[in-house]
C-alpha cells in the first residue's frame, strides 16, 4: 500500500511509534476556517467521533451542557455546546479515546462563536498508545500551540494541524498549560484523522525526466545545497551522496548507521524557494533497502538541520516485493509551498529489516511564466478622510511595487494598497509594477482624486448634516431633561442619579458636557426606540482614572442585552457589541487602549451584518455576523447613556465625562466619522503658552524631609501641594511653575 499525508504544520514532532520521543515543538496551523479545514479532511473519517466509538474524558466539567462529550458529538457549526472545565487553572484537559489503535496524521479543534475570552491559551496536544487511555495514562507530546485571542473577543476558528504520522495511537488530549483571558477555556470539537493516501504521479527515469523538464533541482550540491542526516553508514554511504546529481543508479547512496525508525536525510537549499514537487529513489542492486514508510517534510528555518522546525508534506509507503525491487525514481507533486529552506525524508523501514538507502533526493519549484494582470487597479473620486483601496489581481505575480505619479510609494509592496484617512495630498496617478522570477508587467494608470471635506461653522452643524435620528449634545446646564436635536426627537432624555451638568468638554466647539459619578442608578434614560436595521452610535467620552475596574466595563450608550452597547471594555479598549436579528453576538474593539482622563471620539457602526468601531478617527477591528440589528432589549427595555441593562444592577455605570451622543439609522462612512472628529478642533492653531518655572533639587538621603512653600521668607510655610518630585540617581527633582510674585521654598523635617 502507498500512502501520503499533506500538511502545512511547522513542528519538530515525536518520532514514529517505537522511537525515542523528540522534544515537542511549537505547532503551526496548516489551514484555518470551516471551508479550508473541510477541504483538508475531505474523504477521511474523524476517528474521535462518539458515533464511531470515541469516548471523551476530561479533568473536570463546568456542567451538563459544558462537558467532555460535547467535544466529539460531531457538531462543528458553532451552534452546539462546548466543553468548559470547572476552573481556569492550568493542566485542565479534555481528550478522546478511540475504539482501537489508529495511525494518526492530523488533529482539528476550535472554540465557539460567542464564547469570548475562552480560546486565548497555550494548548499541548498529546497522544497515548495505552489501551483505553484516560487521565492516568501515559501521554506523549506532539506539540504545543498558543492562540492569542485579540481583546479576548475572537474565539479560535476551526484549525487543522497535521504532523508526521504516528502509529498505534489509542487516544488524544489537549492539555492547557496557560490560560490568558482569566476564565475557563472552551473547546467545541476535537477531531482526529488518519493520513491521506496518494501515489506518485510519475515513476521511472523517463516519465520523471518529463515531469521536471525545464526546472532546476534545488537540492544539488553544485548549486549550493548542503546535505545532512541522522547518521551515516560510512564515507561512501553518507548524506552528500543524495545531492551529488548522480541519478543513473550507479552512484553511491546514503545509508544510515541503523535500521531503527526515525532515521532521516535532508538537504538545506542555498536560499529559500517555492517548491511543488520532490523526487527520490533507491538504487539497483541495493535490494531490501527501499521497503519503508517515508515522511517527506520541509522547513522554513534558514540553513535547516535536525533541530529545526519541520512540517510534514506527505507520507508514502513503498512495498519492496520479495525485498528485491528497489524503489524506482518517483515524482511526487503537491500544492506550492512558499519560502522553503530545505527538505528531508524521515524513514521507517518495514519488511526487510536492514538499513534503507536513498540514492538521490531532488526538489523542484513550479514552472514560472511572466505575470499577467487579470484586473487593473481602478481610481475614482473620494472625500477627504476616506479609506481608499487600490488593488490589482494577477496571475503569477509574486512582487508588487505601487507608484504615484511615477515615483515609488515606500512600503506599498502588496497587491492591495490601502490609503487610510486619505488627504488631498494623496490625489494623483497610481500604477503598480508586478513581477516574478520570469518577468514583470506594469498596470494601467488609475487616477485618484481626493476632494476636501466640508467645513462646518459649529460641531452641531457637522453632526446634523448627517441626519442623526437622535442627537443629545448634553449642553444642558440645569433641569432633568436631556435635549434631543435628532430628526426623530420626542421629549428628550431624563437625567437620573449623580450627573453634574455644565462641565467643560474637549473644546469650546462642543459646548458643555455631563459628568457621571458611576454609581448604580446614574444614567440618562432616553426611552425606548429602535433605530432600524442599521446603526451608527457616536459619543465623546473621558473615563475617570479612578473608575472602578470591577466590573471592568464602562457603558457609554446601550440598549443591552439584546441590541447594542458602546463601552470601554477590560483594558480600556473601546467596544461595540451587537446582537443581530438571529441573536448572534458580535464584538468590535478599538485599535489600542484609550487613555483615561482624556477625551476620545468613539463611533460604532453596524451595517450589512458587519460591525466595527473607530476611536479618534482610527478604525479598530471588525466582525461579520450577518443579519440586521435586533430589536430587543433588557427589562425595563430602553436606551441609556452612562449605563446598561436595568441601569442599577450589574449595569456597568460610567464614571467620567460624556458629551455629544448621536444615533443614526445609516452607516456613517470613514470620511464622515473623521469629519466629525476634525470638527471638534478649534478653527485656529493651538495657543502655545510659556510659563516661568524653577527646578528644585535636593538629596534623597537623609530621608523624611518635606518641601514647603511661603510667600514671605519668614513664613508662614505650608507643605507644597503640587506634583511630587521624581527621584533620579539619589536626587529629588521637581519643576515648579511660578508667577510674578515672590515664592520661597524650604525643606522641613517634621
Amino acid at each position: 500500500m502507498k500512502t501520503k499525508i499533506l500538511s502545512t504544520l511547522f513542528a519538530l514532532f515525536t518520532g514514529m511509534a517505537g522511537c525515542p520521543a523528540i522534544v515537542a515543538a511549537t505547532l503551526t496551523p496548516g489551514v484555518v476556517g470551516d471551508v479550508d479545514v473541510a477541504a483538508a479532511v475531505a474523504g477521511r473519517a474523524n476517528v474521535a467521533l462518539a458515533s464511531a466509538g470515541g469516548v471523551a474524558f476530561s479533568s473536570s466539567d463546568l456542567g451538563p451542557n459544558y462537558s467532555a462529550p460535547d467535544v466529539n458529538d460531531g457538531v462543528i457549526d458553532h451552534t452546539g455546546f462546548s466543553w468548559i472545565p470547572a476552573t481556569a487553572n492550568v493542566n485542565e484537559f479534555v481528550g478522546v479515546r478511540f475504539p482501537g489503535a489508529n495511525t494518526l496524521g492530523a488533529v482539528v479543534w476550535h472554540g465557539q462563536t460567542g464564547y469570548n475570552g475562552r480560546s486565548g491559551a497555550t494548548y499541548s496536544l498529546q497522544y497515548s498508545t495505552d489501551p483505553n487511555p484516560g487521565p492516568g495514562s501515559t501521554w506523549t507530546d506532539i506539540g504545543a500551540y498558543t492562540y492569542t485571542e485579540a481583546n479576548c473577543a475572537t474565539p479560535m476558528p476551526r484549525t487543522y494541524f497535521a504532523f508526521t504520522p504516528i502509529a498505534g495511537v489509542t487516544g488524544i488530549r489537549l492539555l492547557f498549560t496557560a490560560v490568558n483571558c482569566g476564565i475557563q477555556p472552551a473547546i467545541q470539537e476535537l477531531e482526529a484523522y488518519a493520513p491521506a493516501a496518494v501515489s506518485p504521479s510519475a515513476v521511472g527515469d523517463g516519465p520523471v525526466a518529463s515531469a521536471i523538464a525545464g526546472r532546476p533541482n534545488l537540492c544539488l550540491a553544485g548549486s549550493g545545497g548542503v546535505a545532512f542526516s541522522s547518521s551515516d553508514l560510512g564515507p561512501n554511504y553518507s548524506a552528500p551522496d543524495v545531492n551529488d546529481g548522480v541519478i543513473d543508479q550507479t552512484g553511491f547512496s546514503w545509508i544510515p548507521a541503523s535500521a531503527a525508525p526515525g532515521q532521516f536525510v535532508g538537504v538545506a537549499f542555498p536560499a529559500p524557494a517555492d517548491i511543488d514537487s520532490v523526487v527520490w529513489h533507491g538504487q539497483t542492486g541495493y535490494n531490501g533497502r527501499s521497503g519503508a514508510t517515508y515522511s517527506l517534510e520541509y522547513s522554513r528555518d534558514l540553513n535547516p538541520t535536525a533541530a529545526s522546525s519541520w512540517t510534514a508534506i506527505g507520507s508514502y509507503s513503498y512495498t519492496e516485493t520479495g525485498c528485491a525491487t528497489p524503489m524506482p525514481r518517483s515524482f511526487f507533486s503537491f500544492a506550492v509551498i512558499s519560502n522553503v529552506a530545505g527538505v528531508r525524508l524521515v524513514i521507517t523501514p518495514v519488511g526487510c529489516g536492514i538499513e534503507p538507502a536513498i540514492q538521490e533526493l531532488e526538489a523542484y519549484g513550479p514552472l514560472v511564466s511572466p505575470p499577467t494582470i487579470v484586473t487593473q487597479p481602478v481610481g475614482g473620486t473620494y472625500l477627504e478622510g476616506s479609506d481608499v483601496v487600490l488593488s490589482v489581481e494577477t496571475t503569477g505575480g509574486t512582487a508588487f511595487q505601487w507608484r504615484k505619479n511615477g515615483a515609488v510609494v515606500a512600503g506599498a509592496t502588496t497587491a492591495i494598497y490601502l490609503i487610510a484617512n486619505a488627504s488631498t495630498n494623496d490625489s494623483g496617478r497610481y500604477s503598480v509594477r508586478v513581477a516574478n522570477s520570469a518577468g514583470a508587467v506594469v498596470s494601467d494608470p488609475a487616477d485618484l482624486v481626493i476632494t476636501p471635506a466640508p467645513v462646518f461653522a459649529t460641531y452641531t452643524e457637522a453632526i446634523l448634516a448627517d441626519n442623526p435620528v437622535h442627537y443629545y449634545p448634553l449642553d444642558d446646564t440645569a433641569g432633568t431633561t436631556a435635549t434631543d436635536l435628532g430628526s426623530l426627537a420626542t421629549g428628550g432624555g431624563t437625567y437620573t442619579g449623580g450627573i453634574t451638568l455644565g462641565q467643560p468638554s474637549i473644546s469650546s466647539r462642543l459646548g458643555r458636557a455631563a459628568k457621571f459619578d458611576g454609581a448604580p442608578g446614574t444614567f440618562v434614560d432616553l426611552g425606548l426606540f429602535h433605530v432600524g436595521d442599521t446603526l451608527t452610535v457616536e459619543a465623546w467620552a473621558s473615563l475617570d482614572p479612578a473608575a472602578n475596574n470591577n466590573p471592568a466595563f464602562h457603558a457609554i450608550v446601550a440598549r443591552w442585552d439584546g441590541s447594542y452597547e458602546l463601552d470601554f471594555a477590560p483594558g480600556d479598549f473601546a467596544n461595540l457589541v451587537v446582537r443581530n436579528n438571529n441573536n448572534v453576538f458580535g464584538l468590535a474593539a478599538g485599535p489600542t487602549p484609550s487613555a483615561r482622563g482624556q477625551w476620545h471620539h468613539l463611533v460604532g457602526v453596524f451595517a450589512d451584518g458587519v460591525l466595527t468601531v473607530y476611536v479618534d478617527g482610527v478604525k479598530g477591528s471588525e466582525q461579520d455576523i450577518g443579519g440586521t440589528l435586533q430589536d430587543a432589549g433588557p427589562a425595563p427595555d430602553r436606551v441609556l447613556i452612562g449605563g446598561t441593562r436595568s441601569g442599577t444592577v450589574a449595569s456597568f455605570n460610567f464614571r467620567g465625562l460624556i458629551d455629544e451622543v448621536a444615533l443614526y439609522d445609516t452607516a456613517l462612512s470613514a470620511a464622515q466619522i473623521r469629519g466629525h472628529f476634525r470638527a471638534a478642533a478649534p478653527s485656529g492653531p493651538p495657543v502655545l503658552t510659556i510659563q516661568k518655572a524653577v527646578l528644585l533639587t535636593w538629596p534623597a538621603f537623609p530621608p523624611n524631609y518635606v518641601l514647603q512653600t511661603a510667600s514671605a521668607i519668614n513664613g508662614p510655610y505650608a507643605n507644597y501641594a503640587g506634583e511630587p518630585p521624581t527621584l533620579q540617581g539619589g536626587t529629588n527633582k521637581l519643576t515648579v511653575p511660578i508667577g510674578n510674585a515672590q515664592v520661597f521654598f524650604r525643606l522641613f523635617q517634621p
